[in-house]
């Protein structure tokens, strides 16, 4: 998008990234532009990771009339891992994208598991949350990415 700076701050346009879901499609990010997106990096050696993730599909299931896209970024496992782990929690997000190399992981600059990014309809980052969060959390930053950057950073 022209006039938004690529980077990884509020009010910065989401760096793209192309993936290959458990599914075999290749997807990217910016194929779901015009929904708001929540970035979920997680692995199957997190503990916090597995006590969020249902949180996560609450979340989801709520805002599907908002049209919101949860994609789960797993970091540096194989897909027979991550999609036994996804199966075993019963999750059920919009994509999984699998980074073996952590190609994904390294652009963002990721310095722990889990982490939770919040993009709008746009592609603009509304909040970056490294850590474990809760419920009310993601529900507020959910609608933050609903309401879209640029409201959230002139509301009083």
């Amino acid at each position: 998008m022209a006039g938004y700076e690529v980077g990884l701050a509020t009010g910065n346009l989401a760096p793209n990234f192309e993936f290959s879901s458990y599914d075999g499609r290749r997807l990217r990010l910016s194929d779901f532009r015009g929904r708001p997106v929540y970035l979920n990096f997680w692995a199957t050696w997190c503990d916090p990771c597995k006590q969020e993730m249902p949180a996560i599909q609450q979340v989801l299931n709520r805002y599907q009339p908002d049209h919101l896209a949860v994609i789960a970024i797993n970091d540096g496992e194989e897909a027979a891992t991550a999609e036994k782990f996804i199966n075993k929690l019963k999750l059920n997000f919009t994509a999984y994208a699998f980074d073996p190399d952590q190609d994904i992981v390294k652009r963002y600059r990721l310095e722990g598991m889990p982490t939770s990014i919040f993009i709008d309809a746009e592609g603009l980052i509304t909040r970056v949350i490294p850590g474990q969060i809760s419920l009310n959390v993601m529900d507020s930053s959910v609608r933050d990415a609903i309401i879209g950057a640029g409201k959230v950073e002139s509301r009083p």
